[in-house]
């Protein structure tokens, strides 16, 4: 059932539960205070009855009149007995009067106040009354004919008003559910005409103090993300496929190239070292594009276990310097006394690729130059710092320098293929680390990663 007509379905059926329990109270405390009210009068013409039949000669001529004058003034369908009562009940008052009535106030004797009963819809009231040596039974009772009929119109009155009331509250209900859900259908037609090729639409805020509002801008929020992703992919399978066509294309040509005619030895020598070399560019940005869709997995899809992170520090710094000597690394390295400190649960093969691309880019971009690499701990943190003395990148370039196959404007003519930086991104994204970059154009480049210590995945 749609929430335009479940909504005042319930509000409806709350409130005709809510009404009816009202109309239920309102009548229970009308009937009980009407009885109350009737029972209050039998009491009176209990005593009158009491003053009339017995003691007669006990009164005043004029008391006795006052008394007689009220004695008129009867309720309706009155009628008013008097018995004389011994030990035992006799059954001509068994038949008139109920049994437990009777055996009440035959057990309590003379008392101050009447005692009442009901029999069926006629009230009654009674006493026993000690006189001259005997005891009397006085009762008197009435049928609330005014108080019943009143009772029937409060019924009938509540009754009516429960109908209506319901009526007109399912009424407004069903309004207030369209005022309220008519904003919810047109942003829900909105959202349904967004599609990939108009992902620049938005929905319309109403109000942005309301939950729509919030609703509407966490979805245009949404959408942003959704309009950058779409980007960020087709600019990724752009430059992926312009980066895999290069080294495709030259491998194409020259074989081609090459079976023309026959050449020398050397020649297809030389074909071949192009060849192995494009093949082997191409190769690099396979590897790349899968260590990269591997970068975006959970950390839960991947092996990951417990390593010291200057286990693999010191693994990096012997493979950089026997592979290139030529370049100078200033190391500074601070080790804690507690062991534990140093470790790392993570994936061992990708810490050491995005490291160890954060040193190679130095070392490329440096040319020569001494690069400084620095290992602490801090506050809480590992620290992993490497500064180079290179080309620097410009500020128009750092914003989008950790996207995939994005490479600054004076990078070009370095070899690469802008997957590093972004891959070493990613990874250490993914080990829940930290990330900063800051550079100046020729005075180099300053990376700042930081680990928690205990990591927990």
């Amino acid at each position: 059932m749609k929430i335009q007509y479940r909504f005042p379905l319930i509000f409806a059926t709350s409130s005709a539960a809510i009404l009816i329990g009202l109309s239920f109270i309102v009548y229970y405390l009308s009937a009980q205070f009407q009885r109350e009210e009737f029972f209050g009068r039998l009491d009176e013409r209990v005593e009158i009855t009491e003053q009339l039949f017995l003691e007669e000669d006990n009164l005043a001529p004029e008391i006795y009149e006052g008394i007689k004058q009220k004695f008129l003034q009867t309720l309706p369908e009155e009628t008013e007995n008097v018995y004389p009562i011994g030990a035992e009940i006799p059954d001509s008052l068994l038949q008139k009067y109920p049994e437990e009535f009777l055996v009440k106030i035959t057990a309590a004797g003379p008392q101050p106040t009447p005692m009442r009963f009901f029999n069926q819809d006629r009230q009654g009231a009674g006493k026993i009354y000690h006189h001259q040596g005997e005891d009397y039974l006085v009762v008197v009772t009435a049928i609330d004919v005014y108080g019943l009929r009143s009772l029937q119109n409060v019924k009938t009155s509540l009754v009516i008003a429960v109908m209506v009331s319901i009526l007109l509250l399912a009424g407004l209900a069903l309004f207030e559910a369209d005022q309220i859900l008519t904003p919810i259908s047109n942003q829900i037609a909105k959202a349904r005409s967004i599609t990939a090729r108009n992902l620049h639409l938005r929905l319309n805020i109403y109000n942005e103090k309301n939950e729509l509002g919030d609703l509407a801008t966490a979805f245009n929020q949404m959408l942003d993300r959704l309009e950058g992703a779409f980007a960020l992919q087709e600019s990724f399978i752009s430059n992926a496929s312009h980066e895999m066509r290069n080294p495709l294309t030259a491998i194409m040509g020259e074989v081609e190239l090459a079976l023309q005619k026959k050449r020398t030895l050397e020649e297809y020598v030389g074909s071949l070292e192009i060849i192995q070399k494009e093949s082997d560019r191409l190769d690099i940005i396979v590897d790349n594009l899968l260590l990269l869709a591997k970068a975006g997995l959970n950390p839960s899809q991947l092996s990951m276990k417990v390593y010291r992170m200057d286990e693999l520090i010191w693994e990096l710094v012997q493979e950089f310097q026997e592979k290139y000597p030529q370049t100078p690394l200033n190391l500074e390295l601070e080790f804690p006394e507690e062991p534990e400190k140093l470790e790392i649960k993570g994936n061992g093969s990708l810490l050491k690729i995005a490291l160890g691309n954060l040193i190679d880019n130095a070392r490329k971009f440096s040319q020569g130059k001494p690069v400084s690499l620095c290992f602490l701990i801090r506050e809480g943190h590992m620290l992993f710092k490497v500064v180079d003395q290179g080309i620097g990148i410009p500020k128009e370039d750092q914003q989008r320098i950790l996207e995939p196959f994005s490479r600054a404007g004076n990078a070009l003519n370095f070899h690469g293929s802008g997957i590093g930086l972004a891959l070493s991104h990613r990874i250490i994204k993914l080990h829940q680390g930290n990330f900063q970059l800051s550079s100046q154009l020729q005075k180099g480049t300053t990376v700042l990663v930081s680990f928690p210590l205990h990591q927990q995945f």
